[in-house]
């Protein structure tokens, strides 16, 4: 059994906490702001790290979604937020699906979990069609972020510079940005064919 698998009940609920609850609706009002940005509407989105799909109210109501994360729990609990969902079990460096079959992705509190995200960037822009939109964030270097370390898997904490290196080397330009007190979102667009990638 993964640590995921084991670890889903206790992130759903601290998810519910006020606190926590405060924060995490502040990051889905920057992610469905960005995602507004997007010049059309996706006929469906590829969501990885879905977790249990607390970010899945970003994207409108009847607009298909694949769901990916590792753990078969979390798929769950996320099929029960937003049923019709399509759920798929891999990891996030990879992906059992086409080459540039998508063209809108998000990745919504996963990163800090991959010790190299530029391998992840890689991955999402080999299934990702030419000029398409991907949403993510990235967990700053802070105090409240290292705190968070105590309570669950290793995390990956990084400053804006190397962020904006790991996007540019991966084919990616960023559109808009926005931050809460754990992260920053972005909403990204490809822009140049992707690199292989081994794994992360």
């Amino acid at each position: 059994m993964s640590s995921w698998e084991f670890l889903s009940g206790f992130y759903h609920a601290c998810r519910r906490l006020p606190g926590m609850r405060l924060i995490l609706d502040a990051e889905i009002r920057n992610c469905r702001d960005l995602w507004s940005r997007m010049p059309a509407t996706p006929a469906r989105i590829l969501d990885v790290g879905t977790g249990a799909g607390s970010s899945l109210t970003v994207f409108p109501d009847g607009t298909p979604v694949i769901a990916v994360d590792a753990s078969r729990k979390m798929l769950r609990r996320a099929f029960l937020r937003r049923p019709g969902l399509e759920p798929v079990q891999a990891r996030a460096c990879a992906l059992p699906l086409r080459d540039h079959s998508f063209s809108a992705v998000s990745a919504v509190g996963l990163t800090e979990y991959l010790p190299q995200p530029e391998l992840f960037l890689s991955e999402i822009a080999r299934v990702s069609s030419p000029g398409a939109y991907l949403l993510i964030t990235f967990a700053r270097k802070n105090t409240l972020n290292r705190l968070r370390i105590l309570v669950g898997n290793r995390l990956y904490l990084r400053n804006a510079e190397h962020w904006r290196s790991a996007v540019e080397a991966a084919g990616w330009e960023i559109k808009g940005q926005a931050d809460s007190l754990l992260q920053n979102q972005q909403l990204l667009r490809k822009t140049s064919v992707e690199r292989d990638v081994r794994s992360c």
